[in-house]
């Protein structure tokens, strides 16, 4: 594998990641991934292990493929793959993904209103499937309408379709409404525990409306969700909202593909 390392665009199509972040990422996992040495064995290097799960994470090869690559064991990709993944997140989510605070919501509405003419918008929601193998005896749990098993990734964007905050490994056959409501950040919706603004006027208006998120129609229409008109209600300019929810919702929805 350190061949790929002369090769930077061969290292970018193998590991679905540019040699310069790699290297970013590595300095800012290497102390938590170094492993201490026995008495009985070597341990695994920092490099190998983040190389490992990126390529488990650009593939999505089996543990046993992977080990043809590493040889290492399938029990040992397993292992590695799931304690990288975590070291990634406690040390990345807050820096990369802070729970929002009041200001940050403000700056994502503002950001809404100057890009895509919604105001007091401050996010998109939208859920992806993950196509899985079916887990032993959980019958159709995780089987989906589109024909096959899946856990639910559910995303929450800004306007540009960063993501601001998500929720991974709800069952595939409950709706993106259900999802919503199980997750921790409907939970945290639900119950006014976001940091969202005080209520404001819209452009023009003196009555203060509530800061809102919008989404499709299968959520469910609240103080602080929108979702659009249903098909016989539609008009041209009632069309704009679902135009505009469906663009940035199917940006990021196209990028976690890649």
């Amino acid at each position: 594998m350190k061949e790929l390392e002369l090769y930077p665009d061969r290292f970018q199509t193998f590991y679905g990641m540019e040699k310069e972040t790699y290297n970013i990422l590595l300095n800012k996992l290497r102390t938590r991934l170094t492993k201490q040495w026995t008495k009985f064995s070597e341990p695994i290097s920092p490099e190998e292990r983040l190389l490992i799960t990126l390529r488990y994470f650009a593939s999505g090869n089996s543990f046993k493929a992977l080990s043809y690559y590493f040889l290492r064991g399938p029990t040992s990709n397993r292992r590695i793959v799931h304690e990288t993944s975590q070291v990634i997140w406690e040390l990345l989510q807050p820096e990369y993904m802070p729970i929002p605070t009041t200001n940050k919501w403000i700056e994502v509405e503002n950001r809404f209103y100057d890009l895509w003419n919604l105001p007091n918008c401050i996010g998109a929601v939208d859920g992806k499937h993950i196509m899985i193998q079916c887990p032993p005896r959980s019958g159709s749990a995780y089987y989906n309408y589109k024909g096959y098993y899946s856990i639910v990734l559910q995303g929450v964007v800004d306007a540009d379709s960063m993501f601001i905050c998500i929720d991974i490994g709800e069952l595939g056959r409950n709706s993106d409404g259900r999802v919503l409501k199980e997750s921790s950040f409907g939970n945290a919706l639900a119950h006014g525990n976001l940091n969202l603004p005080e209520p404001s006027p819209l452009p023009g208006e003196e009555i203060n409306f509530p800061f809102y998120y919008v989404g499709d129609e299968a959520y469910a229409l609240t103080k602080n969700f929108m979702k659009p008109y249903t098909r016989n209600q539609l008009t041209n300019e009632r069309r704009m909202l679902i135009i505009v929810f469906h663009v940035v919702a199917n940006q990021w929805s196209v990028h976690s593909e890649c």
